[in-house]
């Protein structure tokens, strides 16, 4: 997954990588022109940064939530993506002239089921580490991003990107579940991830 986007998706590598860096920049000015940049790199760069802003109000403002109001800001916020990325996102795409268009029409780049079935158990795992470990924002938005791709696959389009994209993040966030949680799912995130690099290299079939 990680290699597919480094290799084949350089354009939204890059925006990520740009996000990173306003992110950890010094000064507003600075930060908000490398937004702008990232917003005019990829597509998709605007959605990564909606969920950011998302989390950050969380942040700020959600520290006395309950467990179930912070999923379901979260969760809300999650299903208006999917329901824009599965049913709006050719619209969209052609009202900006924009050439992908209709690119991931039927099955192209959608991953299967029993490949989700993975990320399922690691969005379980997150959910149920509780309140302290969701309004951590670097756990909500790997969570977010992780039920992203969950709910575009049930969806019928291709949502690997977000996983992908996130990556850092989501593996960052797996050390940071409580010890009973992280003891289960670190093993088999490592196994998961071996077998994929021996499925990319062609090794196993």
């Amino acid at each position: 997954l990680f290699l597919d986007f480094a290799l084949s998706q350089l354009r939204l590598a890059f925006a990520m990588a740009v996000l990173l860096v306003a992110l950890n920049a010094r000064w507003r000015a600075v930060s908000a022109c490398l937004v702008l940049g990232a917003s005019f790199i990829h597509s998709a760069a605007p959605l990564f940064i909606g969920m950011f802003l998302v989390v950050k109000w969380v942040e700020r403002y959600g520290q006395d939530w309950p467990l179930h109001r912070l999923l379901l800001v979260a969760g809300a916020t999650c299903l208006v993506l999917i329901f824009l990325l599965a049913f709006g996102r050719d619209a969209l795409l052609l009202a900006l002239g924009d050439r992908r268009a209709f690119a991931y029409t039927d099955s192209y780049g959608r991953a299967s089921i029993m490949y989700v079935l993975f990320w399922i158990g690691v969005l379980f795992m997150q959910v149920v580490a509780g309140r302290d470990y969701l309004r951590r924002p670097d756990n909500l938005y790997a969570a977010m991003n992780v039920f992203l791709f969950v709910g575009l696959t049930f969806a019928g389009t291709y949502g690997s990107r977000f996983v992908a994209a996130a990556f850092p993040l989501v593996a960052a966030s797996l050390l940071n579940l409580p010890p009973e949680n992280r003891n289960l799912v670190l093993p088999v995130f490592i196994a998961f991830q071996v077998v994929q690099f021996l499925y990319w290299f062609a090794i196993v079939y």
